[in-house]
């Protein structure tokens, strides 16, 4: 958050990935901490997870939040480009600046915005990989309390393969949401 206060661009990969520690990994870690914790009696918490809680939020909170660029790249960068949070140089690799991005959101261009979406899907393909393998681990270490963040996960994944399959519905303003397994979720999370 102190980049945002600040105002510092993203520069690098390195520069989004630190940015996302704070963004999305924190928060991420802390729902970790909620669902692996046990109260004792006195009002302390104790875990027994073999990793730091960040390690198995970490690619989750990558993952998901690549999902949302993807899904609100369009609107983000015809509205204001100076607040997309992806780094120079990811834009440099697919031809475009923060203001050609605009243009090319503004005027539909797909071709000039294709090689971005895909470098982004790339990555957030990789993330979604760790993800599972993560959460797989969460969820053994846990006795099964991680479930709801698998289910999370599942939720992204479905938006990033209707993204993926159909970038032109999201151009153009399609929903990425599949309400039946969000409903499914909640349903399993009142059990």
């Amino acid at each position: 958050m102190q980049r945002d206060v600040a105002e510092r661009p993203l520069a690098t990969w390195e520069d989004f990935l630190d940015y996302t520690e704070g963004a999305a990994v924190a928060p991420a870690a802390v729902f970790v901490y909620i669902l692996a914790c046990k109260v004792r009696r006195d009002g302390s918490s104790v875990s027994s997870l073999s990793r730091p809680f960040a390690d198995y939020a970490r690619h989750l909170a990558i993952f998901s939040y690549l999902v949302h660029i993807l899904r609100d790249l369009k609107a983000d960068a015809e509205r204001a480009p100076q607040h997309l949070t992806l780094p120079d140089d990811l834009l440099a690799e697919s031809g475009l600046t923060k203001a050609s991005l605009q243009e090319a959101a503004k005027a539909g261009d797909d071709a000039a915005l294709g090689p971005l979406v895909g470098t982004i899907a790339a990555l957030t393909e990789r993330h979604y990989s760790l993800t599972m393998r993560d959460l797989a681990l969460l969820n053994d270490e846990t006795d099964g309390d991680a479930a709801m963040l698998v289910g999370l996960a599942e939720v992204y994944s479905q938006q990033f393969e209707t993204i993926r399959g159909d970038f032109r519905s999201v151009l153009e303003g399609g929903g990425v949401v599949d309400m039946a397994t969000v409903d499914r979720l909640l349903a399993a999370g009142k059990a």
